[in-house]
């Protein structure tokens, strides 16, 4: 009998505990969570990157950890950030968007993130395997920034041939002409 007592006050207590280290787990989330935001305003994106980090990768399926992997890919595409990942945020927010269960009003700044991180071109390759994934990724409207600007270059450089054959073409029309003009010349 005092067996089964002290058994049923040895389960009561670990129940008891149990539920107060998952309680406490949960505000730890909440906490740092918090934490990570606070140290984001303030510039301190290692701290940041660290506190989101750890809330994104235990909780998953929390809204503190969808919310905190949507937060770490605005943090890695921050060009205040300077060691910023823009690859990496844009995956990170493609793994926001591929979430079974997340909050609606949150996914146009995923989709946002995601398609800027595409448009800097960073994240080009990734584009086809995240095609080939279950859910449908945004598309890029038009062209990456670095293909525009690969684009650009290559006009620019043609425009300077050009230029540098038109003067060329100018100063032997200059010589003909001064010719002539000699030759006219009493």
């Amino acid at each position: 009998m005092r067996r089964a007592t002290l058994l049923m006050a040895a389960v009561a207590c670990i129940c008891v505990g149990c539920g107060t280290f998952a309680a406490a787990r949960g505000d730890d989330a909440r906490d740092r969570f918090t934490a990570g935001v606070r140290s984001l305003a303030a510039g301190n994106f290692a701290a940041a990157r660290s506190d989101l980090g750890w809330v994104a990768q235990h909780y998953p399926r929390q809204a503190e950890g969808q919310r905190a992997l949507l937060v770490l890919a605005a943090l890695e595409a921050d060009p205040r950030n300077p060691s910023r990942r823009v690859d990496t945020g844009a995956e990170l927010a493609a793994s926001y968007l591929r979430l079974p269960e997340r909050e609606d009003w949150l996914e146009p700044m995923a989709q946002t993130l995601y398609l800027v991180g595409l448009e800097l071109g960073v994240a080009e390759q990734r584009v086809e395997e995240a095609e080939a994934k279950k859910r449908e990724l945004p598309k890029l409207p038009g062209p990456t920034v670095s293909a525009r600007i690969k684009s650009v270059e290559q006009d620019r450089d043609r425009l300077a041939k050009r230029v540098t054959a038109l003067e060329a073409e100018l100063a032997e029309k200059d010589r003909e002409l001064q010719r002539i003009k000699k030759t006219i010349k009493p």
